[in-house]
């Protein structure tokens, strides 16, 4: 087994590093700052309302589709996850109408949108925390 030179190393993890983080950024973005149910709520919702209640999609333009890799499409790849990523977008309207018709949220927004819900969502938790370990103490405003 050859190890590859320090020349070659480096920019082969750089390059592996952002690829991996834009995934989780991606992923991450996708299911944060979605409903959280107990097992038993899990078990009262049939499987499409769940979907629905607990995954996003990001809204993209058509030359910021490339870098998300059909990962946009999050609430379309958990209904149908052997479904090929470029039939996810025409999917996306048949689903859409199907929660108009039946009263349930269709969550999509945009990449900063996504990012902004989730972060006030890690604030409240933060304070969530703050309030079960110190329960006593009036915690300063941040």
């Amino acid at each position: 087994m050859n190890i590859l030179p320090a020349q070659e190393r480096i920019p082969f993890l750089f390059i592996a590093y952002i690829t991996a983080g834009i995934l989780h950024v991606q992923l991450t973005i996708s299911h944060l700052a979605t409903d959280a149910f107990t097992a038993e709520e899990d078990e009262k919702l049939q499987f499409f309302a769940f979907q629905m209640r607990t995954t996003r999609n990001i809204d993209c333009s058509w030359w910021d589709d490339w870098f998300h890799g059909g990962l946009q499409y999050q609430i379309e790849h958990h209904l149908f996850p052997q479904m090929p990523r470029h039939y996810l977008a025409k999917t996306k309207p048949l689903v859409e109408e199907l929660c108009k018709k039946h009263d349930l949220p269709y969550r999509s927004t945009s990449l900063s949108g996504a990012v902004s819900e989730c972060l006030s969502d890690l604030h409240s938790i933060r304070h969530f925390i703050d309030d079960l370990a110190y329960p006593h103490e009036i915690m300063p405003v941040s």
